[in-house]
């Protein structure tokens, strides 16, 4: 059995845990919408990745799969929106008070 290491968990967690949290400071409105998208979006990354790699790796073969997936990963990286959350309002837009 293979068994996963990553040298620092604790930060590794904690990226996790603020990625998907940070959801809840983009839509301040429905943050459980923020948390949600995150997960969809994750799981749907890994729905559609794996079997993309299984294609890849009998097209080509296993470390050219693995390139194009760090290419890809690379590129994801480079390209992600600013993790900066927009400035909350003074209040709340449906406030009439």
């Amino acid at each position: 059995m293979i068994h996963w290491q990553c040298p620092d968990v604790e930060s590794f967690n904690g990226r996790v845990r603020d990625e998907l949290l940070g959801g809840t400071q983009i839509y301040l409105d429905a943050p459980a919408f923020g948390v949600g998208a995150a997960f969809l979006l994750i799981a749907v990354g890994q729905a559609v990745g794996a079997p993309l790699i299984g294609i890849l790796t009998d097209l080509t073969s296993q470390p050219t799969a693995f390139l194009i997936a760090a290419a890809a990963a690379a590129a994801a990286v480079v390209l992600k929106p600013p993790t900066t959350a927009p400035a909350r309002p003074a209040q709340h837009p449906h406030d009439t008070s």
